[in-house]
């Protein structure tokens, strides 16, 4: 698998290549049919790469009022996805603000034909591309019929009756529908940080927590979750809490993980917390004491999740 970070890095090591295009956020199930109608579409003798943008163009072009979507995952973790693929290579162009001003037809002639000298390219049903994305896909089909491009638009795609898009992936887990997004991803939805000091809480509650800065910008509902902790290779069930924490005043916003059955150092590690399913929002208790009791019936509910999906998750 080979990162190329721009399109002019990419012409100096790919000969006709054939391009999946799109930002890819999520890389989800509908995204995974573009690569396996790739894969089976097209023969070996051309390299199959993916080509995204980096940042995505909704957050160069957002306003203070209308703040852009927070993307599922960092860049990191979709390359990190995109690595495990059958796939040759990953282009991330950089989505600049002379780049974002390239037409359909100027993208096409400079990026598609001249720099990298595509032979096919894959697409999903709502793609549009160039300046004010005027270009669409029958754009885009006039345009690879014209230069003998094989070209194909990949129908929109459904988990049962629901439709698999990134935008309602977010909605889900904005929402702490947590079951609903991983069925469109196609695995749990997952954030990575590092591990930073507490306010040492859960130590007096019996529950030691490891506290996460993240550095995805899509977190979930506050609540508790149920949650697997991944570091070096080795994933470990745990419990998640999101949130103010209300029966202790003036607390911050964080996000704590417990481990269970697990007692490891995780302080200034990087680790990525995986989330597979909801158990309550947040709540005021009378006291300490109360708040323990819930506590202890949570973990009793998340290693019940574990004990029953042992092998699967």
């Amino acid at each position: 698998m080979h990162l190329f970070h721009s399109s002019i890095d990419a012409s100096k090591a790919l000969e006709s290549p054939i391009l999946l295009i799109g930002n890819f956020d999520g890389v989800h199930l509908g995204h995974r049919k573009l690569i396996n109608t790739a894969l089976n579409h097209f023969n070996s003798d051309h390299p199959i790469c993916m080509y995204s943008f980096d940042p995505h163009p909704a957050h160069l072009f957002s306003e203070k009022h209308f703040p852009p979507p927070p993307m599922i995952q960092t860049l990191a973790q979709k390359i990190q996805i995109l690595q495990t693929m059958n796939i040759h290579g990953i282009v991330i162009e950089p989505f600049t603000q002379l780049f974002s001003k390239y037409r359909a037809d100027i993208f096409f002639n400079q990026v598609i034909l001249k720099r990298l000298k595509v032979s096919g390219i894959v697409v999903g049903y709502d793609f549009t591309f160039g300046y004010l994305r005027k270009g669409n896909t029958t754009r885009l089909s006039m345009l690879c019929k014209k230069h003998n491009i094989d070209l194909i638009v990949v129908s929109a795609q459904f988990n049962n009756d629901q439709l698999i898009s990134s935008s309602i992936i977010r909605q889900y887990i904005q929402n702490s529908n947590i079951i609903e997004a991983n069925q469109l991803l196609g695995r749990p939805y997952s954030i990575t940080g590092h591990i930073i000091p507490g306010r040492g809480i859960g130590q007096t509650l019996d529950t030691p927590t490891a506290n996460l800065h993240p550095y995805n910008r899509l977190i979930p509902k506050n609540g508790v979750y149920i949650t697997s902790l991944s570091m070096n290779g080795i994933t470990i069930p745990s419990i998640t809490s999101i949130g103010i924490n209300p029966t202790y005043p003036n607390i911050d916003f964080s996000i704590e993980t417990h481990l269970l059955d697990a007692d490891i150092d995780l302080y200034e590690k990087q680790v990525e917390i995986y989330f597979h399913d909801f158990i309550r929002y947040q709540k005021h208790f009378s006291s300490p004491g109360e708040l323990k009791k819930q506590i202890h019936i949570d973990i009793n509910s998340a290693k019940d999740f574990h004990r029953n999906n042992r092998g699967v998750l």
